[in-house]
Order: structure tokens, then sequence, then C-alpha cells
């Protein structure tokens, strides 16, 4: 049986997306679920080929989440149909999948609808540390607060 796919999408792929995988992916460890489901993330207007934004890999590390592995790249209608669930950081992003896969619209969300909410995720990209920690802080809030909600549309359990 495949696994689930989860794909968390931002702007450039630089800064939001690559931090919320590390998030997730330490989330899914302490949940014992490692493993259980793909984890990766994309722009709508991607810097393709670029690592992950030096404070955000710092700021990370910090907290024992090592994203130097990650590349950005421009997400493609075949993963938007391979995903299960994919989670954006602004409704104009939202927007933008709908325009490339109307018909996998179902299953895109804004990261706070996880946790009853609706409140996009500012970008730190090319801000102070500040801000990047700020957004990493919303990007923890958002999933430790919704991970139930994302492991119920993924189809897994805790």
């Amino acid at each position: 049986m495949t696994k689930p796919k989860l794909i968390f999408v931002c702007t450039g792929n630089v800064c939001r997306s690559p931090m919320a995988v590390g998030i997730m992916k330490a989330y899914l460890q302490q949940d014992g679920l490692a493993g259980a489901v793909g984890v990766t993330s994309a722009g709508v207007r991607a810097l393709d080929g670029y690592p992950a934004s030096p404070p955000a890999i710092k700021l990370l590390a910090a907290e024992s989440i090592d994203i130097t592995d990650h590349l950005a790249h421009t997400i493609s209608e075949s993963e938007l149909r391979t995903a299960a669930l994919v989670l954006v950081m602004e409704e104009w992003q939202r927007r933008s999948l709908f325009y490339l896969a109307p018909e996998e619209s179902h299953k895109v969300y804004l990261l706070s609808e996880m946790s009853h909410r609706h409140r996009e995720v500012p970008d730190p990209y090319g801000k102070d540390m500040q801000a990047y920690q700020e957004t990493i802080r919303l990007l923890q809030d958002f999933i430790a607060n919704g991970r139930l909600e994302i492991y119920h549309l993924l189809g897994i359990r805790p």
C-alpha cells in the first residue's frame, strides 16, 4: 500500500514550506508515525534548485530539526494529483493551485484551517531573524494544534 503524501506549499519554497516539513516530520516522529506519510514541499513560484534560506536552517537546527538537504522546486500538476493533502500558507496560493488543477482543489487547505482558524502565515523571506522566529512559532502552533486533523485527512492514526 502506498503511503499518503502531504505537500506544504508556499511561494518560493525556501522558507515557510521547508520549515513546515521539518516541523511536521518532528511531530510525526514524536507521535510514532515516522514513515507513515510522505512529507514534501513545493512553491507556486519556486526558486528552483535553491536551498532553504540560511535563517530557516539556523533557527530550526537550534531545535534539532535539519532542513539542510532541501532544494526548492515548483509544484506540478502531477504532484497535486498524487497528494492526499496540500497545505498552503496564503489564500492566493490556494487560488493558484485551483487554476493549476481545479479537480484537485478539494484537498487544498490553508494550513491554519487544520486548527480551525483562518490566518495566513507571513513570508519572512528577506526579513530579519525575528520575522523568521515568528513564522516558525506560527508554523509550530498551526501544526501542533492541527496535526490530529492532518492525520485524519491523511487517513493515519497516532
